[in-house]
């Protein structure tokens, strides 16, 4: 019996020894990306009395933010939510397609803007213009924080009439539209288009690592 219990004591001892001679991760490498996430987290908190309309997220620095689509005019028409809805899905997809392994923060309805100080990540929004029965789609492009946007034609035919669009300002202001696609028939309208947006966001990704 007392042999026994020796030898616990002997493997207790050595168990102990083991624990205390381990030390944790403290490279400046690992330390430098706890503190920078850190930061990250601390550094927006999103304020309840902000308008719904404003994403709760910034994302995350070398991640991308989907933001859900603009509808303008506004209308309460439940096939214009319809199609929105599609439309947010097909940016993730799309996201997820052209930058595989990037961290992806799909944004709910209908957060469709990022928050005063800007994304951290790079944001991916839409424009839905329509009028009777005719729908328009632009892709927004936003570089992280209050940079200006992009917008790139992904269904119907219209011209932008400035170069970038200044940070929340909004897209359909900046629309010329020229020619309507078919809302009922919003895949196809996306599907020939789609080349070109992926090109952009590639392009954009890559200027934002």
């Amino acid at each position: 019996m007392k042999i026994k219990l020796a030898a616990i004591v002997v493997i207790f001892s050595l168990v102990s020894a083991c624990g205390k001679g381990r030390k944790p991760d403290t490279t400046p490498e690992t330390q430098s990306h706890t503190t920078a996430n850190q930061a990250a987290a601390k550094a927006y908190e999103a304020n309840p009395n902000d308008d719904p309309r404003i994403s709760r997220s910034r994302g995350e620095k070398g991640g991308v933010v989907v933001l859900y689509p603009r509808i303008f005019p506004a209308t309460s028409d439940s096939t214009m939510e319809t199609i929105a809805q599609s439309i947010h899905f097909r940016l993730r997809k799309m996201v997820e397609t052209a930058l595989p392994g990037r961290p992806v923060d799909m944004r709910p309805a209908p957060e469709r803007e990022c928050p005063k100080a800007g994304c951290l990540a790079v944001s991916v929004g839409a424009v839905l213009a329509h009028k009777d029965g005719g729908c328009v789609v632009g892709v927004l492009l936003g570089a992280p924080d209050t940079a200006p946007r992009t917008l790139v034609p992904w269904a119907g035919g219209f011209t932008v009439k400035a170069p970038s669009i200044p940070f929340r300002e909004p897209a359909e202001s900046y629309i010329e539209i020229a020619d309507f696609a078919n809302c009922a028939d919003m895949n196809t309208a996306l599907d020939a288009f789609e080349p070109n947006v992926i090109d952009a966001l590639q392009k954009l990704a890559i200027a934002n690592p």
